[in-house]
C-alpha cells in the first residue's frame, strides 16, 4: 500500500462533514488581505468573510478540510492539474474582494478543469470535490465574473503586483532571449540545484531553459507543464527501464486521458538510443512551448491540440542516457550509452516481422498487416523498454508517428530491412510508398526499355518512350492483364501506359512534411552535415540507406495502424549547450509540420445499421496490400496521399462497403467517409470472404492485450481507465486515515 504524505495527515485530521447549504453573498462586502499561505500565489490579494462555505474568519478556513485538501492535491494527485486545481479551490473558499464586491470565479473554466481532471481523481476512487460544484459556487460571465487561472496564463497581474505582462510571454518563448541560460547546472545527479528552481523571480514559468535535463529534471519539467497546462496535458508512465526509471510520457489533448471519437493520435519518441540526446531535448522544449503557446491563444497550436491528441516520449532509454551523460557533451563517444542497461540496442530489439512481411507478401490472398509476434520473438533477450513501447501502442491506436535520433540529418521512412536476399542495402518500399508499380528512375529520352517495381524483382516494360512523360508515368498491370512474356519478364503495350502519379508514397509525403521546411536538411550545400542526402531532398528509404532488422519504424507499419518515420537530427549525437537554442529553432517547425500531416488521408467512423460502432472492421484501399482496422468506437484514420481512392470496408458478419473518394492536392484536414455495414444472413461461417491469416495467433506475452489494444481479462488495463471498488466494498487507501484519525469522517470525498 501506498503512504501518504505527511501533510496528508493534518488534513486527515481536519476533515468534516459537508456544509449544508450556500451562503448567500452580501453585495457589500468588507475586504480583507488574504493571508492564506496555500493560496498566497492567487490572481489577488483580499478577500471577504464569511465565505461561500461559511467560514467566518481566517482561522477557520485554515481549519477546514476544504483548505487542507488544496494543500495536499498535488501529493494526492501526483502533480497533476497542480496549481490550476489548487487556484480554483482557492477563489471558493477565499473568495475575490474589489472594491468591497465579492467576485465569483467563472464557470466555464471550473468546467474545463472537471474535464481535464476528474479521471485524476477517478485514478485514487475520490469524488470531486463538492465545493468545485461548477453550478452552485460559480457564476457565468454575463454576471461579471473573473478567471481564477488569469494569472497562471498571464493575462494580468496580481492586485498591488508586478506581474508579468502576456507581451513578454510570448516574447520569452518566441524570441532568441531565451537562448540566455540562467543556470549552470553541474552533474546529472539527484544532487545540486535544479536549472527550473534557479529561475530568478519576475520570470514567467514557461521560460525555456536550453539546457541538458537530468532525468530528475527532465522529469520535473513535464509534470510542471502538464499540471500549468491542466486542461489539456497530463503525464503518465509506460513503465519502467531496466533500471527502474518511469518512462514518462507527456499528453496534449482537449481531453487528456481519454481517446477522444475521430480525433488522431500521434506519439514522437527521442532517445532510443541513449547517447543520442538532441531528440530528448526537442521534446522536452517541445512539451513547454505547446503548452506556453495554448495559454497564449496562439490559433495553430490551439488548432493542432483540440483537434489531435500528441504523446511525447522524451526519452526511451533513460539508463543509457546517464552512462552518455556521465561522459559530457564533446567528450562522448561514438556507442557510450547507446545501449540500455542490459546492453541492448533497443532499435534492434523489437520483433522481425519484415521478413515475415516479404514471406506473407509472396502469397495471393493472404493478409500482410496486423501481423503477430512470432512465439520465438519471447524465446530471446527482450528489453522492458521495448516491451512497454508495445504494450503503449496497442492501448493507444496511434496514427503517425517520429523516432527522433542523432549521427546524420535526413529522415528515413520504412523498411529499414532490405528485401534483398543477402540483405544488401537496397530500396525496399512498403505497399503504402509502392501503390501501383512506377519508375524508379526516368529512363532516357527515347529508351526501348523502363525499369519498374514489380513486387521484390525487377521487371521490364518495353515499348516506345515518349519524350515528355517524366518519371510520374505508370506502367499499369493490374493482375498481369494484358500483358505478356517475353524471355521471362511481363511485357506491357503501349495502351497500358498512364501518365499520373503513383497510387503510393504516403511516406515520402510525410518525410518531406518534416524535410521541406528544416532549414538545414533544405541547404544546397552537400559539404554540410547530411549533405550526401541532397540529391534525395534529404530523405531516404531506411534499406536503401542500410539494413537492420528489429527497428521500431517497421514495427509499427507491421503490427498496428501506425506510421512511423525516423528522424536523424544532426551529425553531433551529444550536442554542446550552445547549439542547443539553434537545434530547436530548426527543427520547430518541421515538428509542428510533422504533427499537422496526421489529418491528411481520410478518416471515419464503421457502424451497423443500428448505429452501433464496429471495432476491427478493416478498412481497404484498391491496390495498396495494406489494411487499417477501427479502433474499439468504430472510428478509423486512414492516412493517404492526394487523388481517387477506392476504399472498402468489411468486417465478419457484414457485407462489404465499397465507395470511391477523391483527396484534393490542397486539402489539409481529413475527409470524413462513414461507412455503414449490412449484416449478411449466410452465418458466421460464410460471411467472410475477406483476405486469410495463416494459422492462429500464438499466446502472447505481452498481457493478453489484443492488435488494437482492446485488453482482455488477463490484460493491460488502458491507460486513465477507471479503477472500481473491489467486491467485498473496500474503501479506498486513504480512507482508513479517515477513520484512525478523527471521528469525522467526510463522505462527500467518497465516491461509492
Amino acid at each position: 500500500m501506498r503512504s501518504p504524505p505527511l501533510l496528508l495527515f493534518a488534513f486527515l485530521a481536519a476533515a468534516a462533514a459537508r456544509p449544508g447549504c450556500e451562503l448567500a453573498l452580501d453585495p457589500a462586502a468588507t475586504c480583507v488581505d488574504l493571508q492564506l499561505r496555500t493560496c498566497s500565489d492567487a490572481a489577488y490579494n483580499q478577500t471577504s468573510f464569511p465565505t461561500l462555505l461559511e467560514h467566518w474568519s481566517r482561522e477557520a478556513v485554515e481549519s477546514s478540510s476544504e483548505y487542507v485538501l488544496l494543500s495536499v492535491l498535488h501529493h494526492l494527485l501526483e502533480g497533476q492539474c497542480n496549481p490550476d486545481l489548487r487556484l480554483l479551490g482557492c477563489a471558493v473558499v477565499a473568495p475575490r474582494c474589489e472594491g468591497g464586491q465579492v467576485r465569483r470565479p467563472c464557470r466555464h473554466v471550473c468546467e474545463g478543469l472537471r474535464e481535464a481532471c476528474q479521471p485524476a481523481f477517478d485514478a485514487i476512487d475520490m469524488a470531486w470535490p463538492y465545493f468545485l460544484d461548477c453550478h452552485r459556487y460559480f457564476a457565468r460571465e454575463e454576471e461579471g465574473c473573473y478567471d481564477p487561472l488569469e494569472k497562471l496564463r498571464g493575462k494580468g497581474k496580481p492586485a498591488g503586483g508586478s506581474g508579468t505582462p502576456a507581451n513578454l510571454w510570448g516574447a520569452v518563448v518566441r524570441m532568441g532571449q531565451v537562448s540566455q541560460r540562467l543556470a549552470k547546472v553541474n552533474g546529472y545527479g539527484a544532487g545540486g540545484l535544479e536549472a527550473e528552481e534557479a529561475l530568478p523571480s519576475g520570470l514567467p514559468p514557461t521560460f525555456i531553459q536550453f539546457i541538458h535535463h537530468s532525468y530528475a529534471q527532465m522529469v520535473r519539467v513535464l509534470k510542471r507543464t502538464a499540471a500549468r497546462c491542466a486542461h489539456i496535458a497530463k503525464t503518465y508512465s509506460i513503465g519502467r527501464s531496466f533500471d527502474g526509471k518511469e518512462l514518462l510520457v507527456i499528453e496534449f489533448s482537449s481531453r487528456p486521458g481519454q481517446h477522444e471519437l475521430m480525433e488522431p493520435e500521434v506519439k514522437l519518441i527521442g532517445n532510443i538510443h541513449g547517447n543520442e540526446v538532441a531528440g530528448r531535448e526537442m521534446l522536452i522544449y517541445l512539451a513547454q512551448y505547446l503548452c506556453s503557446e495554448y495559454l497564449l491563444g496562439s490559433p495553430r497550436i490551439q488548432r493542432l491540440l483540440n483537434t489531435t491528441r500528441v504523446h511525447l516520449l522524451p526519452s526511451m532509454n533513460p539508463d543509457g542516457y546517464e552512462v552518455a551523460a556521465a561522459e559530457g557533451a564533446g567528450y562522448n563517444g561514438w556507442t557510450s550509452g547507446r545501449q540500455n542497461a542490459q546492453n541492448l540496442d533497443l532499435n534492434r530489439n523489437f520483433p522481425d516481422l519484415t521478413s515475415e512481411y516479404y514471406r506473407l507478401a509472396a502469397t495471393r490472398g493472404v493478409r500482410s498487416d496486423h501481423i503477430p509476434i512470432p512465439q520465438h520473438y519471447w524465446w530471446g533477450k527482450v528489453a522492458p523498454e521495448t516491451k512497454a513501447i508495445m504494450k503503449w501502442m496497442r492501448t493507444i491506436p496511434f496514427v503517425l508517428s517520429a523516432s527522433l535520433h542523432g549521427g546524420d540529418l535526413v529522415v528515413s521512412y520504412p523498411f529499414d530491412f532490405s528485401k534483398h536476399p543477402q540483405e544488401e542495402k537496397m530500396f525496399s518500399p512498403t505497399p503504402d510508398e509502392k501503390g501501383r508499380l512506377w519508375f524508379r528512375t526516368p529512363p532516357a529520352e527515347g529508351s526501348a526499355a523502363a525499369r519498374i517495381v514489380l513486387g521484390w524483382v525487377w521487371a521490364v516494360c518495353r515499348f516506345p518512350w515518349a519524350p515528355g512523360l517524366g518519371p510520374e508515368a505508370q506502367c499499369v498491370l493490374p493482375g498481369m492483364a494484358g500483358c505478356s512474356s517475353l524471355s521471362g519478364w511481363p511485357r506491357c503495350p503501349d495502351a497500358l501506359m498512364e501518365r499520373r502519379r503513383p497510387l503510393g508514397q504516403m511516406f515520402k509525403l510525410l518525410s518531406r512534411a518534416y524535410a521541406d521546411v528544416h532549414p538545414m536538411m533544405m541547404d544546397r550545400s552537400e559539404n554540410r552535415c547530411g549533405g550526401n542526402f541532397l540529391k534525395r531532398g534529404s530523405i531516404i528509404n531506411g534499406a536503401d540507406w542500410y539494413s537492420f532488422t528489429g527497428g521500431m519504424s517497421d514495427f509499427n507499419y507491421l503490427h498496428t495502424n501506425c506510421f512511423e518515420v525516423t528522424v536523424e537530427l544532426g551529425c553531433v549525437k551529444f550536442p554542446p549547450e550552445e547549439a542547443l537554442y539553434t537545434l530547436w529553432h530548426h527543427n520547430k517547425e518541421s515538428l509542428l509540420n510533422f504533427m499537422e500531416t496526421v489529418h491528411r488521408g481520410i478518416k471515419g467512423v464503421v457502424m451497423d445499421k443500428y448505429g452501433k460502432p464496429v471495432r476491427n472492421a478493416r478498412i481497404s484501399v484498391k491496390g495498396i496490400r495494406h489494411d487499417i482496422t477501427t479502433a474499439p468506437d468504430g472510428d478509423y484514420w486512414r492516412l493517404l496521399p492526394p487523388g481517387s481512392h477506392i476504399v472498402i470496408a468489411q468486417a465478419p458478419g457484414y457485407s462489404k462497403v465499397i465507395k470511391k473518394v477523391t483527396i484534393p492536392a490542397r486539402m489539409k484536414r481529413a475527409g470524413r467517409v462513414d461507412f455503414i455495414l449490412q449484416p449478411l444472413a449466410l452465418g458466421p461461417k460464410k460471411s467472410f470472404q475477406g483476405l486469410r491469416r495463416t494459422g492462429p495467433g500464438p499466446r502472447d506475452p505481452l498481457g493478453g492485450a489484443d492488435l488494437l489494444g482492446e485488453p482482455t481479462e488477463q490484460g493491460l488495463e488502458p491507460l486513465g481507465a477507471r479503477r472500481q471498488p473491489s467486491a467485498s466494498g473496500s474503501k479506498p487507501w486513504w480512507w482508513s486515515y479517515f477513520t484512525s484519525l478523527s471521528p469525522h469522517r467526510p463522505r462527500w470525498l467518497l465516491k461509492y
